[in-house]
């Protein structure tokens, strides 16, 4: 399984599809050794995907554009990741909103993120705050996570590519149940062509089958062998869902 970036900065690892769609996949987060997608690590691709495209232009725009380094200078970034969260319980989230970061839906919303952009350097201070949260040692502490704005970027734009790389190529393909009920279907459609074929013709040693699977249903097509030879075998069309003969010809 990829892991683009370091579990002690900041790493995502993209693990297995799951469920019957090719939508939703495992994604975990880690930020200085702290496991962030500890409560609903599966997303849904698109969206994901589509989050980390965002953050990744986000870090690439120009910082004069946006608040960027610490709203208070003379805190740390922990004190100043506390003192957002204040302004936000009571009632002032203006400044909070221009440094959130890792907004990107239930995966991590048990995670209140900042991001800081300062000389090239990335401080990302964040908290866990639902009170079941699985390790209580960490309920009431703010973590660190310090990387270069470049190596952020990277393991964003990384996974986002990987997620909707492998989205992208898997969705041409049926998925195995679909595989399975179109073999089956095509066997039995054979079967009650072979049947009633049997019975109008007898001997079929002389015919080639074509069996091929359109909008309307399965044909199945007897034709002659040698081509020196006139006349033909019989002709179906079967139902995909039922199996019932919808439409055959003969031909002598």
């Amino acid at each position: 399984m990829p892991r683009f970036g370091k579990k002690s900065r900041f790493a995502i690892e993209v693990g297995e599809f799951s469920g019957d769609t090719d939508s939703s996949r495992r994604v975990d987060v880690w930020a200085a050794e702290h496991w962030l997608t500890c409560d609903d690590n599966s997303v849904y691709v698109p969206h994901f995907a589509g989050c980390l495209q965002h953050a990744v232009g986000r870090l690439l725009s120009d910082p004069q554009a946006y608040r960027s380094g610490r709203p208070y200078p003379e805190l740390s970034a922990a004190d100043n990741h506390r003192r957002l969260w204040a302004d936000v319980e009571s009632g002032e989230d203006g400044e909070h909103r221009a440094y959130q970061f890792m907004d990107w839906g239930p995966t991590v919303d048990n995670v209140r993120m900042h991001l800081f952009r300062e000389g090239g350097t990335t401080l990302l201070p964040f908290s866990f705050w639902r009170e079941d949260h699985h390790d209580p040692s960490e309920l009431g502490q703010v973590f660190v996570a310090e990387l270069p704005e470049w190596e952020l970027a990277r393991v964003l734009h990384d996974a986002a590519w990987i997620l909707m790389w492998d989205w992208a190529d898997r969705s041409k393909w049926p998925k195995p149940a679909q595989q399975h009920a179109t073999a089956a279907g095509a066997d039995r459609a054979l079967a009650v062509a072979q049947a009633d074929a049997l019975t109008a013709y007898g001997d079929l040693s002389g015919y080639r089958i074509q069996l091929v699977l359109e909008d309307d249903g399965w044909h199945v097509d007897y034709e002659l062998k040698d081509p020196r030879l006139k006349g033909g075998g019989p002709h179906y069309l079967i139902d995909s869902i039922t199996g019932a003969i919808l439409c055959k010809r003969y031909e002598q």
